[in-house]
């Protein structure tokens, strides 16, 4: 499977950056995965902000309801979730979801592996893509139906989630995720083709 870097790092969401608090500014710009600030063909937008990690919203600048993306950006690791990118995408409704972090290990060519994801005292077993994109630290990509997800997620109404991620039985990852209801909402517009700047 080929994976390709779909996305840039740009001025615009490094400027959101600055002007967050101190614990915020530490964040390394590979981090900002997603990028496009207010140059190029995507738009972000910055909507949540906290001493923990914020939310960007990004989208396609044509606001057409593609490469449209809330991430939870933290010190050391990313959450996203990124919708359709193409015509073709959006009939299979597919979508990613990216876990991104320094305890991740990041390899030399992509590799599939199974992740035990542990959250509200259930444990779930996933395959999963592991994939080097942003620099030093692994990601993983799950691959899901966006549309269907969201729908589910949102009519539960939780707005927040803690979870825990492990690779060959070491945990590697760990969030914390708010305002999670803004930002399902927030994708769910985008991909319609209904975000504005």
């Amino acid at each position: 499977m080929h994976f390709t870097k779909h996305w840039l790092i740009a001025g615009g969401l490094i400027a959101t950056l600055l002007a967050a608090p101190s614990a915020i500014a530490q964040i390394p710009a590979e981090l900002l995965q997603g990028g496009g600030g207010s140059q190029g063909s995507l738009y972000s937008d910055a909507f949540y902000k906290s001493k923990d990690g914020y939310w960007v919203l990004m989208r396609s600048r044509e606001d057409n309801g593609l490469r449209c993306s809330v991430s939870y950006i933290m010190p050391d690791s990313l959450y996203a979730i990124h919708g359709p990118g193409n015509a073709e995408e959006t009939k299979r409704g597919a979508g990613q979801i990216w876990f991104s972090g320094d305890k991740i290990r990041s390899p030399a060519a992509t590799e599939q592996v199974e992740i035990v994801i542990n959250a509200r005292g259930k444990t779930v077993t996933y395959p999963t893509a592991l994939v080097n994109i942003v620099k030093d630290r692994g990601t993983f990509v799950m691959f899901l139906d966006v549309k269907n997800y969201l729908r589910k997620v949102i009519k539960k109404g939780e707005d927040t989630d803690e979870f825990t991620v492990q690779l060959e039985g070491k945990e590697v990852y760990a969030v914390k995720l708010p305002q999670l209801q803004k930002a399902y909402r927030m994708l769910d517009k985008c991909m319609a083709g209904g975000a504005k700047p």
